[in-house]
């Protein structure tokens, strides 16, 4: 089943990445039922030690998981946003992403996409499956898009980064910071119903990201590590 979008309207695009933001808005997460787990236990499957909560953010003492808004800041450009000034309604990215799947505590059978906005068809493109723990998906983005989650067990519904696809927001991102040799890293948590119907925990599917350094990326990097080294070198003297 072909499932097509609309490509946001140019207005809205613009709103969301211009120079007047509004103030940042953060859904709320409640604590999951029975023996399900939060993020705080999720975040420690996936990087190890024992994470807690510190407001709406995460740490476990030499990383830290920072929230970003679910609107109101800039759209969120992979290699180069901060948790602080964007917010995970769009996103955008040139070049190789890389996307991991992780824990989830769902019944329904869902999948991870994204919706290429800088296509000329919008459309559902699956990353993976959220049952295939721990699978890795590669996609190249060239602009804007959103993410998207596939709920089989509903119809095929889908869902997208976008609260104005869905009425509310069904995704919470988070900036791991602490990692400076991957660069920008994100934890995604998703919910696979609409939140009228839903226990609002945030953790039917999970999946992790970051851009993939380009062969010109690397080498400039490589450039600017030399350069670093001679110059420690020229002062020592």
């Amino acid at each position: 089943m072909k499932i097509t979008f609309k490509i946001a309207a140019i207005s809205t695009l613009l709103a969301a990445c211009g120079s007047a933001v509004a103030d940042p808005i953060f859904s709320n997460v409640f604590a999951p039922p029975g023996s399900e787990r939060d993020h705080g236990f999720i975040l420690g499957q996936i990087y190890g030690g024992a994470w807690t909560a510190e407001g709406m953010d995460y740490s476990n003492g030499s990383l830290t998981a920072r929230r970003v808004s679910d609107s109101g800041g800039n759209a969120l450009t992979i290699s180069a946003s901060t948790a602080e000034e964007a917010s995970d309604r769009f996103w955008n990215g040139v070049g190789p992403v890389t996307v991991t799947s992780h824990q989830r505590y769902a019944g329904d059978h869902t999948a991870i996409g994204w919706i290429d906005d800088a296509s000329a068809d919008p459309a559902f493109r699956l990353l993976a499956e959220a049952s295939e723990l721990n699978s890795t998906a590669t996609f190249t983005p060239m602009g804007a898009f959103r993410f998207a989650l596939q709920n089989h067990s509903q119809g095929q519904q889908v869902f997208t980064s976008d609260q104005g696809d869905n009425s509310p927001n069904q995704m919470v991102t988070y900036q791991i910071l602490g990692r400076p040799e991957v660069g920008r890293e994100w934890a995604v948590f998703w919910e696979d119903r609409p939140l009228f119907s839903s226990d609002q925990d945030y953790n039917d599917a999970t999946f992790t990201l970051m851009s993939v350094p380009t062969p010109s990326t690397a080498v400039l990097a490589g450039l600017g590590c030399m350069a670093a080294f001679h110059r420690r070198r020229v002062n020592k003297k």
